[in-house]
């Protein structure tokens, strides 16, 4: 996160800490199975069924999905 947005929207910086290593590794494997699809700037809703087949992602939806998926 770019230093104004982080100063001037009032964001939050989150760290996942529960995760093994193993759902780790499966997060990190999802989000690369996700390189070339488009951004999403209306981060839409979606199920966990349907993950792995969106067309576009929202950056913290991207790694929620992951960790999502690796659960």
């Amino acid at each position: 996160m770019d230093d104004e947005r982080f100063d001037y929207t009032h964001s939050t910086i989150l760290r996942v800490s529960a995760a093994t290593t193993a759902q780790k590794k499966a997060a990190i494997s999802f989000m690369h199975g996700q390189l070339g699809k488009q951004y999403d700037a209306g981060f839409g809703l979606f199920t966990k069924n349907r993950l792995s087949s969106r067309k576009d992602w929202y950056c913290s939806i991207l790694v929620w999905a992951a960790y999502m998926n690796a659960t």
